[in-house]
């Protein structure tokens, strides 16, 4: 008993004359909690840091306003360099098309997954906004139209982008995508049964349905001479398609 009182558990024997006596222990609290304090607090604190290190963020909640413009200017960079040249571009060529330099670049994106997450969610964004606008056009069966061939751009001009978000191990890319895909999918179907309710769209048919469709003419065109052209082309033959069901009606 004698042992334990001289050296409790939570205590270091080595350190002799730093702590009160056994018999005196209990009547100084704030050494034990100074020294706990130091022990759990150091702990605390480095775990704090671990984990503000390990979960960087893409874009701060508050900017200053030079640091947003160079945020969007990368953004806008990395937008135009993803679509000419895929997502395998030097980021350094990203960096020095912003004009910024390339630690700006990665204190915004801290590597190429979290800029190609950015980019992507972007477009998603402009073309759920785009929907949400034609939603007030006069004729719901064009304003689908338009909005499908938006998509095609998109579809288009990504570049292998969704499949560089997929295939990078321990990052977010899938779930980006799937967030991304819901949010299309929401505003596409909202042009696609007020179209449908209009009378002007077949009956029938899924957002997913046609999202499908877009996409394989942006597939099936990719890496030919007349690509885009082509897939415009073929565009124009689903739309069609896709308001047959007034023609028949009107024969």
């Amino acid at each position: 008993m004698d042992i334990i009182r001289r050296n409790p558990p939570f205590c270091n024997p080595s350190w002799g004359n730093l702590l009160p006596s056994s018999a005196n222990w209990e009547k100084p609290r704030e050494v034990r909690n100074l020294w706990r304090m130091g022990v759990n607090g150091d702990a605390k604190s480095e775990h704090m840091k671990t984990t503000e290190n390990e979960m960087p963020t893409t874009e701060p909640r508050q900017m200053r306003a030079d640091a947003r413009r160079n945020y969007e200017r990368l953004l806008a960079a990395a937008n135009a360099a993803f679509a000419e040249h895929g997502p395998h571009i030097c980021l350094d060529d990203i960096a020095r098309s912003a004009e910024v330099g390339i630690g700006t670049l990665y204190r915004h994106f801290p590597n190429r997954q979290a800029l190609l997450a950015a980019v992507y969610r972007g477009r998603i964004e402009n073309l759920s906004a785009e929907a949400e606008e034609l939603l007030n056009a006069p004729s719901p069966g064009d304003a689908l139209a338009s909005w499908l061939r938006s998509v095609l751009v998109h579809n288009i001009t990504q570049r292998g982008l969704k499949e560089a978000l997929m295939v990078v191990e321990g990052t977010d890319g899938t779930a980006a995508i799937t967030e991304c895909k819901m949010r299309l999918h929401a505003a596409g179907g909202a042009l696609l049964v007020r179209a449908q309710e209009a009378g002007e769209i077949r009956v029938g048919l899924t957002i997913s349905e046609v999202l499908r469709l877009v996409h394989g003419i942006a597939m099936v065109t990719d890496n030919t001479p007349d690509g885009p052209e082509q897939a415009n082309r073929m565009l124009e033959v689903v739309i069609a398609g896709l308001r047959q069901q007034n023609a028949e009606a009107g024969a």
